[in-house]
């Protein structure tokens, strides 16, 4: 019986060993796919560094005739909401793991909020970064398709 219940035991913790680490490796430096993507921006790039419960992002984007400075943003995988400040707005993310794809939800200071999924392909290619703009999840507000290769 005691070895019956000692099995159990192992088998669960390398069960839930296992799902801690069936994340995404969201790390690397991630290009826009112009091409794949429904985003207004000419070019943007996530470098993403990922270590323990924590995701942290620099994006930079290009428009048409302008560069918008790069945005810091620092997440907790763990569901703790993170504040985070671009340009003069604060906003609150509060972020975890849906099976492979991260999962943020973003509330500004200013009452507005979003959702933004990020999940990479099986083969570790591509990134697709996916915006749902205030309550309508069914719909992306935007898709950003980012490769580790510059197009």
């Amino acid at each position: 019986m005691k070895m019956a219940f000692a099995v159990a035991v192992i088998t669960l913790a390398l069960s839930l060993t296992a799902v801690g680490q069936d994340h995404s490796n969201l790390q690397g430096t991630w290009y826009l796919d112009k091409a794949h993507s429904h985003y207004p921006a000419e070019s943007a790039t996530e470098v993403i560094t990922q270590h323990d419960d924590v995701v942290d992002i620099t994006f930079t984007e290009q428009g048409p005739g302008h560069s918008n400075p790069p945005m810091q943003l620092h997440l907790a995988t763990d569901g703790k909401p993170t504040t985070n400040t671009v340009g003069s707005n604060k906003f609150t993310a509060t972020t975890h793991w849906d099976g492979n794809k991260l999962v943020t939800y973003v509330e500004g200071d200013r009452g507005q909020h979003m959702t933004e999924t990020r999940e990479v392909s099986s083969d570790g290619s591509t990134l697709t970064v996916t915006g749902y703009h205030q309550d309508e999840l069914k719909k992306p507000y935007y898709v950003r398709v980012m490769t580790k290769n510059k197009s």
